[in-house]
């Protein structure tokens, strides 16, 4: 039933719409779904195309047209790799007619085009499926198939009046647990998707593990009609409609005539091409109300037999998308046509055979005579510009519903087919010259150029600053900076920062302004060494760089590579020296000595003094291993009395570790170790026999790892001696298991042990059964995965200080050899050694080599200058040089341009690349850029600029990266970039990972109401395995969705391997067998064999390649391995359960519907957050970063967590006595300190509740130094996540108060107390270092983040928590979040715990796959104009020269697209003619006007060249003419004009809008849109003849030809598509919307865009408008719906636009038209950053004062913008003060 009705609710659908958590402006592939399936929704679909007007589905019916108009959305989402499909509800049907007059009067032709658009997308394999309703079981069958993670529908928002059915929709597809994105607010950028996505707040369960029936049978099949004479679809459909209408009426007269008409029409459908099709129609061509029931009878004849599949379409061309061309009807009954031909009579005569075979019924060739008394021909005359026959409308948007005014052949009978003749602008350019002669332009060069009536200098349209003595030509103007006094490091951005010079030192104020400067500069270099220092294992807070210093010209170049490590190992001693035959060179300050040395073997007669120095030396070296031995002894006669076997082994190994530091060339040391060791098998295997005692052998296996992790050590050492081998041989007999193999023992020495062990004790226990009941292969793949040999082709060399792998000791070949090199490996494998590397290599080459480090972050950018700081130092020959420099947009440290290594982000390094006054001096010094977290090319927001930094490179890049989709592809596009540099560029790819992920989702067994006791002390040998509410996650076991591939990053533990064998082996049968290959004990052998994990990632890939092959197979036994992997893990649950109240998700409502089982989500997070790090805490899985992706849960996390642990350890402090007594002996010890020192006085009697045993014992504890650091003031350490030997308090205390200084909220700060901390990109930097810090050092062991944390920043941890679920988390983030845990070097594996997530959304996580890298198209107006001030200003440098080029002679111009090498020069020309249009360059290039500006605002591109309109028109300097007068109005209409053009955000209902556009400005706007439509309709035009000779007449998306392919037609559009020309529409296009969205495909590169801002009324949010009126947060958040953690950014946007315009006047008016200037970085006020201190001389403030009183117009407009500059920034700070 059409339209059923939802339950009742006591809201209505508007309300519950409204109710719907909205996300807008989602980026649905990279910010939202990645790589994952969803559905679109097919009505939606088509009710916004229906929607679209251009479409005639009035007099017309263009099936066609909309046929088109689908499968180019489809195309769309194509090309950005988008897995989707299609579904129809035919209970919805209705909703896509769109709610106009005309789609009210049509419903019929918009229902039969529903029928025939699914039957030709039914085609495209796996495409459309069709269901009845969301009821359907069918459907629910697809869902628990297909698992899509959203579904794209219509919201019905383009009527109210007819919504209510789209929201019904909505509801159910809500109430099912399917989020939704709203495909009519869809926005095509680039190469992203942005939508509004509405989340659901239910979790949808499989319905059919439950066993749920269909409730329909299948139908028995029906006999179809038959018509094998006919080979096409559409013939076929259209002979047995007009049969079936025949049948039912016998027609007669009028009636008989049109079933003539309409077969006729048919046979021309088969023999006419598009372009014969297209023709106009005069403006009375209206279908009477014969051929209006006549078309409606025969569609629905039509639809029913396509919907009950009536006619057999066998061995046919499908083309019933073309089954009705409206337009072509009407001028066959309308208009006297044009002969036919004879294949269209016999096409028609085969047809009316089979219609008279099916219905009796004759049909003859009609006679056409039409009812126009003259003829219209096919070929339309041709007119003169478009621009005096037609009114342009810049309405509409692409692809909208909204109406585009077009203009059709019925609107003009003048109109033109053909590409009018116009004009270009002339252009000359020596650079170009060369690649704009290959443009192929059939149109004139203007005539009023060629005459040089006029000038580039009469186009300046800024000329009043004359009396400014500005030079007649155009020059670069200098930087805004004065030159001659020296400028501060940091400073506002496009402000003139200066300090005091000699002369002013008189001056008080600056005296004291510098003083306050080098205050902030050293409390931030004393920052920043803490952060160092903490980046290092610094244990005394200091750091010690290495002194570079620069290798000596002519001196040999180091050896590469480790194969000729020993030869240079003979070449060189230590200090400095090297040995050449028998002369020894010494190289001392620039000086060389020769001294000859003794021949080999000659002795002198007497003992050298050498000779003595070595017998001293062995006397010493004897005293010293005995002097070991016995501090051996004596430390192992201490530990022995350790009665707690764990404590005995932690000082165990924290003896050997230190004193493995300070013991070199000691004999004793190799066998002390290996007796250490031995002890430690004898504690470890009492640990293991007290758990075989108590019968908990599954908690002791990891003893027993870590035993022989021991053993294996020991038995390869060079301490093994024969007593030790005969110890171990026992202890592992004892096991049962093979001993790791050793040495022979007849070769070890037969030495006695220094150490007496207990009497008792040789390994053996005899009284006990210890054994492990399994192999050793079985018990090192189970349990000893995490202890491994690691070793991947390592070896020694000499060019860094540790063994490389073999892929590293490539990437460093790749550095040596000045390739560049794409390094793709995973978070810990170790690539961070790379870059340093890197810059250590420019470093010692010499003084003046720039190495440029790019990071997407700032928060990343500060760490690498700290890593810089704590690593290099280096001494300078002039002052001034430094070693580091941080730029970015708000601030920069040290001088940018005066460092070797410069850490900076994307945004500045493109600004400093383009800047003229670089390319000469610093620009050619760069020798490498790194480019880190390089995947972030896929950003939405600045990708673009990063993917143009890769194009224009002028040097060797390392682009680093841990999560690359598509990485083959993208090496090959990075690969061609850095061909066309004259670089070759090598991918190297790792893998795997250093430490395993283990993965767990966790349901707490405790209630909610459970009271928090305190943290427990913990044993080092619990897993989380284990935990309390932990559940292991086997990743097969996560592929539920077998229609999709396994993810290439799919990595398995060795355990992993080992289950899913087993697993495969009992699934296995007949069909799909298990080779015996795969058997664990011929992979790995039975004789206990040491297994290496490079062994086990082979074994890995070959059971993924069975698991690949059944997952391909729907008939293969792959769910049931699935089935046995989640096993355990579904017992587990059914465990937790029983015992939980409620159940693992919180007291969750579960409501059973008919379309199964969903959960609704809860807020139990909260609560049982404490008691999950309670877990990980007891399972000695801390440190943690739990990452939520909401800035408000994280901070609300953290301060639930506080109050739960604050509230337990007040109530624990009231009963427990051991606090009691510590608390009354701290009283007596402080009261007596100073008289008794620090002795304590004895506890005379037990506390209540205390025996004399526990009196005893906690006295013993209370020893001075614990009472020194007793205060109980602070939390109890059962209360706190703290390591308190990591931080002192006096310490912390400082850190808190400085911080609370700077704004930090003191909730966050007093956190750190109890070892939490929070961190998110809201909070000031300096709060997020203090966090950082204190990870690192082991103090703070939980940090609750989002994703700030996960793009690079050095915080390793040993668990990962996803406590929250959120769409920012998307595939990408997972695998950056989730690779933080694991710390190479301190955790043997990493644990990934999902807390408060559905379980399909956590299989969701582990098998989803990286999104594919894709380009944008990087040619823009803004970087031409930036190429052309960079080639002018540069005076056409070397540099400008070769970044042209390389952009030019790219090979594969874009990433993951195509862009034909003529598509791009044909682009380039037409920039240039669009710049020229603008007045913002002349006929060769030279910037005009205010072009400088425009090009600093490149990122905002529409809105930059509407400002420069503005500007150049004069608007600005009548908005700004009463600024003395009336300052405070003149800022407010300033501001309006401004917000129009900045910042536009659209509306939503209920949110305040922006006033109107002023009428001026919108009249100046439409202008410059007319102009530009008018310049790319020359653009298409002339590209589409030039270039494009095949005919337009293949569909996008399924590429079916349409029409005749063989018929040629030189009429027609050539620019717009044919299929839209169907319509009746020319190569005149009405708005620029109306261009990009019907062009010819092929016409317009992918990604291209025409700079334009829409003029049309529109609701725009009045944010910027409102915050200038009442500067409150808070209204802006209730008012204006801006999001709280978006406000900052949103404002700060609007901020830097005014601090960007501000310099760009002032370079105009002092330097003259197209002056250019640099952006000096550094305002310094992101929240919490360095101190701001500004110095701007009196001297220039009066020099702009004096500018702007000569300037008038133009100094009026400085002066307004100046004055609400600082108005907004002063309202802006007290904001956030």
């Amino acid at each position: 039933m059409e339209g059923q009705s939802i339950e009742s609710t006591d809201m209505g659908l508007e309300t519950w719409f409204a109710t719907v958590k909205h996300r807008q402006h989602i980026d649905l592939i990279d910010g939202y779904a990645g790589a994952e399936f969803f559905i679109v929704e097919g009505d939606s679909l088509l009710r916004w195309v229906f929607s679209d007007t251009r479409i005639d589905f009035d007099e017309g019916f263009q099936l066609l047209h909309a046929v088109f108009v689908v499968e180019e959305f489809l195309q769309r989402l194509r090309r950005r790799r988008c897995n989707f499909a299609l579904v129809f509800f035919d209970a919805y049907e209705k909703i896509c007619v769109p709610p106009t007059p005309i789609g009210v009067k049509n419903e019929w032709k918009y229902r039969f085009a529903r029928s025939a658009i699914v039957e030709h997308l039914m085609d495209v394999e796996g495409l459309v499926s069709k269901f009845n309703s969301v009821e359907d079981m069918g459907f629910q069958r697809y869902l628990d198939d297909k698992r899509p993670y959203f579904v794209m529908s219509h919201d019905g928002g383009d009527s109210k009046a007819t919504r209510g059915l789209l929201l019904e929709l909505l509801k159910k597809f809500i109430d099912i647990g399917q989020n939704v994105a709203l495909i009519n607010d869809c926005e095509f950028v680039d190469s992203k998707i942005f939508s509004t996505v509405l989340k659901t707040k239910f979790t949808r369960e499989p319905v059919f593990l439950q066993g749920g029936q269909d409730d329909e049978t299948p139908e028995e099949p029906k006999e179809k009609l038959s018509l094998p004479e006919l080979s096409s679809a559409r013939e076929r459909l259209s002979v047995a409609a007009v049969a079936r209408s025949l049948k039912q009426e016998h027609p007669e007269g009028q009636q008989e005539y049109l079933h003539s008409v309409f077969l006729l029409h048919t046979a021309l459908l088969s023999n006419l091409s598009l372009l014969q099709r297209c023709f106009p129609l005069p403006g009375n061509a209206k279908s009477g109300t014969e051929l209006h029931n006549f078309l409606q009878r025969i569609t629905a004849i039509s639809k029913e037999l396509l919907q009950n599949n009536e006619v057999s379409f066998e061995d046919a061309k499908n083309d019933v998308h073309d089954f009705l061309d409206g337009r072509l009807l009407l001028k066959l009954i309308l208009l006297t046509p044009d002969p036919v031909s004879d294949a269209v009579k016999e096409t028609f005569s085969k047809l009316s055979s089979e219609v008279h075979r099916l219905s009796d019924v004759t049909l003859t060739f009609p006679e056409l005579t039409g009812t126009e008394t003259a003829p219209i021909p096919d070929v339309a005359p041709e007119v003169e510009h478009a621009e005096d026959v037609l009114s342009v409308d810049d309405s509409g948007t692409e692809g909208s519903a909204t109406e585009v005014a077009s203009t059709t052949y019925s609107e003009s009978s003048t109109a033109t087919l053909t590409p009018r003749q116009t004009t270009i602008l002339r252009f000359t350019n020596p650079v170009l010259d060369p690649y704009l002669s290959q443009v192929k332009l059939p149109i004139e060069v203007s005539a009023q150029d060629e005459e040089n009536t006029e000038t580039d200098a009469d186009i300046q349209v800024v000329r009043e600053t004359q009396n400014w003595q500005y030079a007649k030509k155009t020059v670069v103007a200098a930087p805004v900076k004065a030159a001659k006094k020296p400028s501060l490091g940091v400073g506002r951005l496009g402000k003139v920062t200066q300090a005091p010079t000699k002369g002013q030192q008189g001056d008080k104020f600056e005296k004291r302004a510098a003083g306050k400067v080098r205050r902030s500069e050293q409390q931030y270099c004393n920052q920043m060494n803490r952060y160092a220092a903490s980046l290092t294992d610094s244990t005394n807070g200091g750091i010690d760089p290495k002194l570079i210093v620069v290798e000596e010209k002519g001196k040999k170049k180091e050896v590469k590579g480790p194969e000729n490590a020993p030869e240079a190992a003979d070449k060189t001693v230590k200090g400095g020296k090297k040995v050449i035959g028998k002369k020894e060179t010494v190289l001392a300050k620039g000086k060389t000595t020769v001294k000859e040395t003794a021949p080999k073997g000659k002795a002198t007669g007497k003992i050298s003094a050498a000779e003595i120095i070595r017998q001293n030396n062995s006397a010493k070296k004897a005293g010293k291993e005995a002097k070991l031995q016995d501090l051996w002894n004596n430390f192992f006669r201490d530990v022995k009395k350790i009665t707690d076997d764990e404590d005995a082994m932690a000082r165990l190994d924290t003896w050997l570790k230190e004193t493995k530091k300070t013991v070199k060339d000691n004999s004793e040391w190799p066998f002390i170790q290996a007796e250490g060791r031995l002890y430690k098998l004898q504690l470890l295997q009492r640990l293991w026999t007290g758990y075989c005692r108590r019968g908990e052998q599954k908690l002791g296996y990891m003893v027993t790892a870590v035993l022989f992790d021991e053993a294996r050590t020991i038995l390869d050492s060079a301490g093994l001696t024969q007593k030790i081998q005969t110890y171990i041989q026992n202890i592992f007999l004892s096991l049962g298991i093979a001993m790791p193999p050793g040495k022979s023992i007849k070769t070890l020495p037969d030495r006695k042990l220094s150490i007496h062990f207990d009497a008792t004790w040789n390994g053996k226990i005899e009284s006990h059964d210890i054994k492990l009941g399994m192999s050793s292969e079985e018990f090192q793949l189970l349990h000893c995965g995490p202890w491994m040999d690691r070793n991947m082709d390592s070896a020694p060399d000499p060019r860094v200080p540790f063994e490389p792998d073999g892929w590293q000791r490539k990437v460093l070949d790749e550095l040596d050899g000045d390739n560049s090199a794409l390094v793709v490996a995973p978070t810990s494998a170790g690539k961070t050694f790379i870059a340093f590397y890197a810059m250590e290599k420019v470093l010692k080459e010499n003084d003046d080599g720039i190495l440029v480090y790019v990071a997407p972050t700032k928060a990343l950018v500060n760490q690498i200058a700290a890593e810089v700081i704590s690593r290099f130092k280096k001494n300078y020959r002039y002052a001034g040089k430094f070693v580091w420099a941080i730029g970015t947009r708000e601030w920069t440290i040290n001088k940018p341009k005066e460092c070797q290594i410069l850490i900076t982000v994307p945004h500045v390094l493109q600004s400093m690349l383009m800047s003229p006054t670089n390319a000469t001096s610093w620009t050619p010094r760069i020798k490498r850029i790194i480019f880190d977290e390089v995947h972030s090319i896929g950003n939405a927001e600045d990708g673009a600029i990063w993917e143009q930094l890769l194009l224009l490179s002028p040097c060797p890049i390392v682009a680093l990266s841990a999560t690359v989709g598509n990485a083959e592809e993208f090496a090959s596009w990075l690969r061609a970039t850095q061909s066309a540099q004259g670089v070759n560029l090598s991918m190297v790819q790792h893998p795997h990972r250093y430490s395993d992920l283990r993965k767990f989702v966790y349901r707490p067994k405790r209630t909610q109401e459970t009271m928090f006791n305190g943290l427990p002390r913990t044993s080092r040998f619990q897993t989380l395995e284990l935990g309390d509410g932990m559940t292991r996650i086997h990743p097969i076991a996560a592929l539920v969705n077998t229609r999709i591939e396994m993810q290439d990053d799919l990595s398995l533990e060795p355990k992993d391997c080992l289950q899913l064998y087993w697993a495969l082996s009992k699934a296995q049968n007949e069909k799909f067998p298990i080779s015996d290959d795969l058997d664990y004990k011929k992979v790995f052998g039975t004789k206990g064999g040491v297994i290496v994990k490079k062994d086990v990632v082979l074994w890995e890939e070959k059971l993924k390649e069975v698991v690949k092959v059944w997952m391909q197979d729907k008939t293969s036994p792959f769910t049931k391995v699935v089935e046995i992997l989640s096993n355990e893990q579904i017992e587990e649950k059914k465990a937790v359960e029983a015992k939980a109240a409620p159940s693992a998700e919180g007291k969750a409502e579960t409501k059973t519907t008919t379309t199964g089982s969903v959960i609704e989500k809860n807020a139990y997070l909260y609560q049982n957050t404490l008691n999950l790090l309670q877990s990980l805490h007891n399972a000695n899985a801390l440190p943690a970063i739990l990452f939520n992706y909401s800035r408000q849960k994280c901070e609300t996390i953290c301060e639930v967590l506080c109050e739960q642990l604050e509230a337990a350890e007040t109530k624990w402090r009231e009963t427990n006595p051991k606090w009691t007594s510590t608390v009354k002996a701290w009283e007596v010890y402080m009261a007596n300190k100073n008289a008794r020192g620090s002795k304590v006085q004895k506890i005379a009697k037990p506390e209540a509740g205390q025996s004399k045993n526990d009196m005893m014992r906690d006295a013993g504890e209370l020893e001075g130094s614990y009472l020194d650091r007793f205060d109980p003031k602070y939390p109890s350490a059962e209360f706190s996540f703290a390591d308190t030997r990591k931080q002192g308090n006096a310490e912390l205390e400082n850190d808190i108060s400085d911080l609370i200084k700077w704004g930090t909220p003191p909730m966050l700060v007093n956190a750190f107390k109890r070892g939490i901390g929070v961190h998110h990109s809201g909070l000031n930097r300096k709060y997020r270092q203090a966090v950082e810090m204190l990870f690192r050092k082991g103090y703070l062991r939980v940090v609750i983040a989002t994703g700030s944390l996960s793009l690079g920043v050095n915080m390793p941890t040993r668990t990962t928590v996803f406590a929250g679920d959120s769409p920012d988390l998307t595939a990408l983030n997972y695998r950056q979040a989730s690779g933080r845990a694991g710390r190479r070097g301190f955790d043997n594996i990493g644990n990934v715990v999902f807390h408060g997530f559905s379980e399909d959304r956590i299989n969701r996580l582990i098998s989803s796959k990286l999104p594919p890298l894709l380009g944008h198209f990087p040619i823009s107006a803004s970087l031409v104009l930036r190429l052309f001030i960079l080639l002018h200003s540069s005076k056409e440098s070397a540099h400008a020269k070769k970044m042209i080029n390389s952009l030019l002679t790219q090979n594969q111009l874009v990433l993951g697209g195509q862009a034909p090498k003529e598509q791009v020069l044909h682009h380039l020309r037409f920039s240039i003619e669009y710049l020229r249009k603008q007045k913002l360059i002349g006929s060769t290039g030279t910037p005009l006007n205010f072009a400088g500006l425009t090009s600093h605002l490149y990122y905002i591109e529409d809105s930059a060249f509407a400002l420069h309109a503005l500007l150049i028109s004069g608007y600005l300097q009548e908005v700004c003419r009463d600024i003395y007068e009336k300052p405070e109005q003149t800022c407010q209409d300033l501001l309006l004009v401004m917000a129009h053009i900045f910042g536009r955000r659209k509306c939503r209902p209920g949110i305040k809008t922006l006033p109107p556009m002023p009428a001026r400005m919108k009249q100046i706007l439409k202008q410059q849109n007319d102009d530009t439509l008018k310049t790319y309709t020359t653009y298409v035009e002339t590209f589409a003849k030039g270039y494009l000779d095949s005919p337009d007449n293949t569909l996008p998306f399924s590429q079916v030809q349409c029409g005749n392919t063989e018929e040629k037609s030189t009429t027609g559009p050539t620019a717009r598509s044919a299929f839209v020309a169907l319509s009746g529409y020319t190569d005149q296009f009405s708005s620029i919307e109306d261009l990009v969205s019907s062009v010819r495909l092929g016409v317009l590169p992918e990604g291209a865009s025409i700079p334009h801002i829409p003029t049309e009324d529109m609701d725009l949010n009045g944010y910027l408008v409102d915050f200038y009126k009442h500067s409150d947060v808070n209204k802006l958040q209730a008012e204006n719906g801006i999001r709280p953690n978006k406000v900052w950014f949103v404002l700060k946007d609007f901020s830097v636009v005014l601090e960007t315009v501000v310099p760009g006047i002032i370079a105009v008016l002092k330097d003259g038209p197209g002056a250019y200037y640099d952006l000096s970085a550094g305002s310094g006020d992101e929240k919490g950053d360095l101190e701001e201190v500004e110095v701007v001389s009196e001297e220039v403030e009066g020099e702009e004062e004096e500018m702007i009183k000569k300037s008038e117009g133009f100094g009026k407009v400085l002066k307004a913008f100046k004055v609400l500059r600082s108005t907004f920034d002063e309202k802006f700070k007290l904001m956030w003060a």
